[in-house]
């Protein structure tokens, strides 16, 4: 497990939670990983924000301001578009109306295998715990 110093919140500290390394991908590949986020309890509304990157680009920014959420479903992913070297980001979020995401476009060369996708924490409580606990990733050509 990955631990951030205690007394930081979001503002200075992501915390990696799961990487998955791809393999080569073609001009028109998907890639989606459906998981759950696991957050300790906590009664205040501060955020648990959740990012997906590939490689060091940010595709994911995802949001959740609700009260005691324990395990959060979430989905997030990308799509080649014509190119190996140019994303769209799929679908993302959370299973909680109180949530938000922004979607962001990369330009990550994907026809190498050994990319990397990593999914990070940002909680903006101290002393929140997050996990992925359990995910699968679904990758299609």
């Amino acid at each position: 497990p990955v631990f951030a110093i205690f007394g930081t919140v979001e503002a200075n500290s992501e915390i990696p939670m799961l990487e998955i390394t791809l393999p080569a991908l073609s001009a028109n590949s998907q890639v989606e990983v459906v998981f759950t986020n696991e957050v300790s309890s906590d009664a205040s509304t501060g955020g648990r924000r959740t990012k997906l990157y590939l490689g060091s680009t940010e595709i994911h920014n995802h949001n959740i301001t609700a009260t005691t959420t324990v395990s959060i479903p979430c989905r997030m992913g990308f799509s080649n578009q014509n190119a190996t070297n140019s994303q769209r980001a799929l679908a993302g979020g959370g299973g909680f109306v109180n949530s938000n995401s922004a979607s962001l476009t990369p330009a990550v060369e994907t026809s190498s295998a050994g990319v990397i996708m990593s999914i990070r924490g940002m909680p903006n409580i101290t002393g929140l715990t997050m996990r992925v606990g359990s995910y699968n990733v679904y990758i299609r050509d």
